[in-house]
């Protein structure tokens, strides 16, 4: 089971740019999983995954963590670790 983990806050310019890349993916990839977590409502979450920058996206595989992704990046850089995963 893959699953890709947003990491964002509401006041995150970045964060609000990155949003339209990962709801993409939602309809591209079949059988993953994905999550949203608030860095300020949930920030004991955030500080368990060792989120220090926003936006970050962890991608996690059977519960582990294969790869992070900080920033804005295309589409594709995410959609390819996905794959990779």
């Amino acid at each position: 089971m893959i699953e890709v983990v947003k990491y964002w806050a509401p006041w995150c310019q970045p964060c609000k740019m990155l949003t339209p890349t990962i709801d993409g993916l939602r309809g591209k990839v079949n059988g993953v999983t994905f999550t949203n977590v608030n860095v300020d409502e949930q920030s004991e979450i955030a500080s368990a995954a060792g989120v220090r920058n926003i936006p970050l996206v962890i991608i996690k595989k059977n519960g582990v963590v294969v790869d992070r992704i900080s920033g804005v990046n295309p589409e594709s850089v995410y959609l390819n670790k996905i794959q990779a995963a």
